[in-house]
């Protein structure tokens, strides 16, 4: 084969990782419109990819990204084909793109680097250099820190050792179940011996550390209690699934995001800032 040939080959073996790549963010923009990945016991598309499929953290990030964008602008599927879009390009392009300014936007991100489009971002979207002033303080030394309580046994839930995070309301874990405290969102990341308990296909947990959830395992509409054995750690979108399960979405929808698109995302993000889905203590009464 002679140096011609060989190039022949190259590019059609090039032209078909084009098509490969735009089938695969295709089917991965449907999979996540669907939130699959949430059934699979996964806490988002990004989890799914990084733990589910094996990429690495940066691969994951890139193609979520796109697989997010294309769900809005179907017509980038087009230029991923032909090789006009790299990823790298497409997660630039998706902090400035619009349905406003799609036919003007697009175009000026083919066939250019991540560096390149890094600057044409910076030119439609300048970020302002916000104003400075020094201001003096006087430095306070600082209180000797109090004694460290040992945690008490009953404060484990049974998921190994005890949550170190700091959860909306006072008292330990054990001390919210016999207070009968709703479910409570956990501000700060738990410790890695007490990941939330939803069992994945492959054996394992969901093992998110965003937004954790005590959740009742038989929920008290149907007579369950508040004990350690019927209280487990879930995150947000898990416990709101799990409530789906049990009590059906047209209930749970009375007091959860809709399942809609949003005409400004294109999907529903029940973990994003303003569409919380904590189950609120109304749903915990059931259906009549």
């Amino acid at each position: 084969m002679n140096a011609r040939d060989s190039s022949n080959r190259l590019s059609e073996l090039l032209r078909r990782e084009h098509h490969a790549m735009a089938a695969v963010l295709v089917a991965l923009a449907g999979f996540d419109a669907k939130r699959l990945w949430l059934e699979l016991g996964y806490p988002s598309l990004f989890t799914y990819l990084n733990r589910e499929l094996g990429l690495s953290k940066s691969a994951a990030f890139y193609r979520k990204t796109a697989a997010e964008l294309i769900q809005r602008f179907p017509e980038l599927v087009e230029p991923l084909e032909d090789g006009k879009l790299c990823l790298s390009t497409v997660g630039e392009l998706a902090q400035v793109l619009t349905p406003e300014n799609r036919d003007q936007v697009i175009p000026r991100f083919l066939h250019l680097s991540k560096q390149e489009a890094r600057a044409v971002v910076a030119e439609l979207k300048p970020v302002e250099r916000p104003p400075r002033r020094e201001v003096m303080t006087t430095v306070r030394v600082a209180a000797a820190a109090p004694p460290v309580r040992d945690p008490e046994p009953a404060a484990v839930l049974e998921l190994g050792a005890p949550a170190t995070a700091c959860v909306i309301a006072p008292g330990s874990p054990a001390e919210l179940v016999d207070a009968k405290v709703a479910t409570r969102t956990v501000n700060a990341p738990i410790s890695r011996t007490t990941p939330p308990t939803w069992a994945l296909e492959n054996g394992g947990v969901c093992g998110s550390r965003h937004r954790l959830q005590y959740d009742h395992i038989q929920p008290k509409a149907l007579g369950g209690k508040s004990t350690i054995e019927n209280v487990r750690l879930l995150c947000a979108r898990h416990n709101l699934l799990a409530a789906r399960k049990i009590f059906g979405d047209a209930w749970m929808d009375r007091y959860a995001p809709a399942r809609k698109a949003t005409a400004a995302t294109g999907r529903r993000d029940a973990g994003s800032a303003g569409a919380r889905s904590e189950v609120p203590a109304a749903a915990l009464t059931g259906p009549p």
